[in-house]
């Protein structure tokens, strides 16, 4: 059965039950046309914006196995080391556990360096720059990038080159350099 004739069956009763006629006008039903979801178009997905290049520098690798957190205590010191840290030829070889005992040759760079430690053990820079001294500075070339390291480049053969190092009143031990005869 369709709609329609459900609608004026069920309207006749109605009216039958309630006494009245049983014929009356009905109005049509016009079904109501439910929407039908349409089909939305695919999102349009814009590019991402090109990253642009990072300005901050990029940090030196550590290399040889050289790097240290710094030190940044200003403590005075108490005790000073100082130590034949490596020797390099000048062309990048760089020999790390120089034995002191062995000739160094003209030309080739001995690296010192100076540590300082205060009265409990701790690393210190101390509140003014340490202080190089050599036996003598005609043996070789000194130059540094850092307070506590000096590189001496050899320029005579042979001889003995002592170093050591005093910093607010406190001496370091002597080290001897021995030069290629």
């Amino acid at each position: 059965m369709n709609l329609r004739v459900k609608t004026t069956f069920g309207a006749a009763l109605l009216a039958a039950a309630c006494g009245g006629s049983t014929v009356q006008p009905v109005a049509p039903v016009v079904p109501i046309p439910t929407p039908t979801p349409q089909a939305t178009p695919p999102p349009v997905i814009a590019p991402s914006p090109t990253p642009s290049p990072s300005t901050a520098p990029t940090p030196e690798p550590c290399s040889e196995g050289l790097c240290e957190t710094p030190v940044t205590s200003t403590a005075p010191p108490a005790r000073l080391t100082v130590r034949l840290f490596t020797v390099e030829n000048g062309t990048g070889k760089f020999w790390p556990n120089w034995d002191i005992n062995e000739p160094i040759p003209p030309d080739f760079i001995a690296r010192m360096d100076v540590t300082a430690k205060d009265q409990f053990g701790a690393e210190t820079n101390g509140s003014v720059e340490p202080e190089w001294h050599f036996s003598d500075e005609s043996l070789v070339k000194v130059s540094s990038n850092h307070t506590h390291q000096r590189r001496l480049r050899i320029l005579e053969e042979g001889g003995r080159l002592d170093v050591w190092v005093t910093q607010q009143g406190i001496t370091s031990n002597v080290i001897t350099l021995r030069l290629v005869h």
